[in-house]
């Protein structure tokens, strides 16, 4: 009869560390989705930055490791506002980290703005914003190390992008606008799909400016090869296309394009500029 009092005891012991213990983990799981964690969190980032970075809303997950963010802006110390983002969500997968590797299983960014500019100086605004007041020390991992996680991305997305560029030397401006970008891939050993569009976008420099109607790029790239490579671009008068492989891209390119491009003009034909064999692409189109 001792005995089963004493396992009794037991019993209720572990069973009310075990409530208390769910518990805690329901208080956490609730506040860190509350707007009181949201305000200071973003008030101790804000303190360690010239710029200030708002959010309206956010859900963060610890169960599926997600974390999903709304109507994001980030602004200079003239409270000018630099960045603008209607809504950004992430999804890990944190099984992977067992298998030493950081597994992004989506990544979407919705209606980003962004306005750049470069002073004479060299310095972005944006970086301005995020000088942080004790920089971290620079840590360099050894030569030929390899990295502690595969880092794997297996769709990144962004729609309805804008983005602005202003430079004071040169009197340069770049506007790219209804961009769409859309990409998954291995970062460590340089394997992927990129594709990008852009809707509109002009480009004025010291005087002279062009405007382009669309632009398309689309690359797969396979231990540090891209192939292919599909770039297409146009406005009211001519039509560029540019398509091939490029082989070790990133040490000793060598290059296998072809250049097509067509005038709207009536005393112009059709030229074309071919570098070396022409690939086939047409499962990239």
């Amino acid at each position: 009869m001792v005995i089963s009092n004493r396992l009794k005891v037991v019993v209720i012991i572990l069973a009310g560390l075990s409530l208390g213990f769910v518990a805690l983990l329901s208080g956490v799981w609730w506040y860190v989705n509350t707007s009181h964690c949201r305000s200071l969190l973003l008030q101790e980032l804000n303190s360690r930055i010239p710029g200030r970075v708002t959010a309206a809303h956010h859900h963060l997950s610890l169960y599926s490791g997600t974390l999903s963010l709304r109507d994001v802006t980030v602004t200079d110390q003239k409270d000018d506002d630099l960045v603008r983002i209607a809504g950004l969500s992430i999804d890990l997968s944190p099984t992977a980290l067992f298998r030493k590797a950081l597994v992004v299983d989506s990544v979407n960014i919705e209606q980003p703005w962004i306005s750049l500019h470069r002073d004479r100086t060299g310095r972005l605004n944006i970086a301005e914003a995020f000088t942080m007041e004790k920089a971290p020390k620079e840590t360099t991992a050894p030569s030929g190390a390899r990295p502690l996680f595969d880092i794997i991305v297996r769709r990144f997305t962004l729609s309805e992008g804008y983005l602005h560029f202003s430079e004071a030397q040169g009197n340069r401006n770049l506007t790219l606008d209804d961009v769409g970008i859309s990409a998954n891939g291995n970062l460590n050993d340089g394997s992927g799909v990129l594709k990008v569009s852009v809707g509109r976008s002009s480009l004025a420099y010291s005087g002279y400016s062009t405007d382009l109607n669309h632009f398309d790029l689309a690359l797969a790239m396979k231990n540090g090869h891209i192939e292919p490579l599909v770039i297409k671009a146009e406005n009211d008068f001519a039509a560029l296309l540019l398509y091939g492989d490029i082989y070790q891209a990133f040490s000793d390119p060598e290059l296998d394009l072809t250049l097509d491009m067509d005038f709207a003009l009536g005393e112009a034909e059709a030229l074309s500029i071919s570098i070396g064999t022409i690939p086939d692409v047409s499962s990239a189109c």
